[in-house]
C-alpha cells in the first residue's frame, strides 16, 4: 500500500484493531523491508513502522518483532542472534521469499 493510500485509511492504534489483511500487510512490508543479506530487525521494524506512518502513536516496536518471529517460524526469514531484542538480532530472507 502505498503511503498516500495509507494515509487515507484510518490507522489502527493498538494489535487488537487489527483485521486479518492488516495483519498480512504488515507481513508482506515486512519481508520487503528484508533482504537477502543480513540485517538488523531494529532496521526492519523502524522502516516498516515508518512507511505504515505508526510512528510515536502507532503500534509499538515489540508487536512488529513479533510479527518478525513469526514470519521466522513461518520459514520466510532466517535468523541469528536474539530475537527477544530487535538490537541483537538480525534476518534475512530466505531462498523461498528471494
Amino acid at each position: 500500500m502505498t503511503k498516500q493510500r495509507h494515509a487515507e485509511k484510518e490507522v489502527p492504534r493498538t494489535p487488537e484493531q487489527l483485521t486479518e489483511a492488516d495483519l498480512k500487510e504488515i507481513d508482506a512490508a515486512l519481508l520487503e523491508n528484508a533482504s537477502v543479506n543480513w540485517s538488523k530487525v531494529s532496521r526492519i521494524v523502524l522502516a516498516t513502522m515508518i512507511e505504515r506512518g505508526d510512528g510515536v502513536t502507532g503500534l509499538p516496536t515489540t508487536f512488529y518483532t513479533e510479527r518478525v518471529v513469526g514470519l521466522v517460524q513461518a520459514g520466510s526469514l532466517e535468523a541469528r542472534g536474539d530475537l527477544t531484542d530487535m538490537h541483537l538480532s538480525e534476518v534475512r530472507r530466505t531462498a523461498s521469499t528471494k
